[in-house]
């Protein structure tokens, strides 16, 4: 199976409180995306106790709606699905949503959490923005015994199950494959030590007009992963203060590289991208001390 087309953006999976059928199949496809990525498969055989349980009531129910990322593909979705279906040896209907849209996708699963209304999918792939403002809404739904269920499946995948579903995502989403966001600096106007340590660190007045900030609420919004929201809303507020502006992460790369900001909190890629075309780039990476994000 090819995974390098689902390996480049963050994607939790999450599933709505009124569920449409049985929780036992979402169980264990948000455990097949770890799997995966985990490289430990437990063998069928060793498939007992809470695990057998849900696979037998997944059997019985047949049937699942999906909504992923339309960047896996339908290749791909194909090969998820069906390496899901073989894995546990099921032969159900996934009927998976391939045709984008996600945040608009996700905006229907509030309104329809907050309006009592059937949802339109078991299942959900997205950022982590959009799963936390569904889970905000209520409308997800914690798997109860997901670490046991996770120690059956990836014994791998276990061990680090803090970072897999972490802080107040713990049991409602999973991380399935990430694009990580770092401090992107020009080492020609600020060294890697002088930069902030941590998101309060940006916060300091000795930082302003020192960097920009993204036009998405999606960035402060991972810090919930962290801190609680009044601390979060004081650090928000600080950034704001010390930005010079508000720029997208390509178009503040591109005033980075020109020298008109020291540093920028943006995806990583664009550091490789930017060293691939020119190894003398004055473009850094680093990262914070107390919080990384995915975009």
């Amino acid at each position: 199976m090819n995974l390098g087309n689902i390996a480049i953006r963050s994607v939790f999976l999450c599933w709505e409180g009124s569920m449409k059928k049985a929780s036992a199949m979402t169980v264990l496809w948000v455990t097949v995306g770890l799997l995966l990525f985990s490289g430990g498969w437990a063998g069928a055989g060793q498939a007992d106790g809470v695990l057998q349980k849900l696979i037998e009531a997944a059997r019985a129910d047949g049937e699942l709606d999906l909504m992923i990322g339309s960047s896996q593909g339908e290749k791909g979705a194909r090969e998820l699905v069906e390496t899901f279906k073989r894995r546990f040896g099921l032969d159900i209907k996934l009927n998976a949503d391939l045709s984008g849209q996600e945040s608009q996708k996700f905006n229907q699963a509030v309104t329809e959490t907050k309006s009592g209304l059937r949802p339109t999918f078991d299942l959900m792939a997205g950022q982590a923005d959009n799963v936390l403002s569904l889970k905000e809404a209520d409308g997800a739904e914690r798997i109860e015994n997901w670490e046991s269920v996770l120690a059956q499946i990836s014994p791998v995948a276990y061990g680090v199950r803090s970072k897999i579903s972490p802080g107040i995502l713990g049991g409602f989403g999973f991380l399935w494959s990430t694009r990580t966001v770092g401090i992107l600096y020009n080492p020609k106007l600020i060294s890697e030590r002088e930069l902030p340590r941590t998101w309060k660190d940006m916060g300091n007045p000795k930082y302003r007009e020192a960097f920009s900030l993204p036009p998405w609420t999606d960035v402060p919004q991972m810090g919930l992963l962290k801190y609680d929201k009044e601390e979060l809303l004081d650090m928000v507020r600080s950034w704001s203060k010390n930005k010079r502006e508000t720029l997208t992460y390509i178009a503040a790369a591109q005033r980075m590289l020109l020298g008109e900001l020291k540093f920028l909190y943006g995806n990583t890629d664009l550091y490789f991208e930017h060293k691939g075309k020119d190894p003398n780039a004055p473009i850094g990476l680093t990262f914070f001390d107390d919080i990384t994000t995915h975009a």
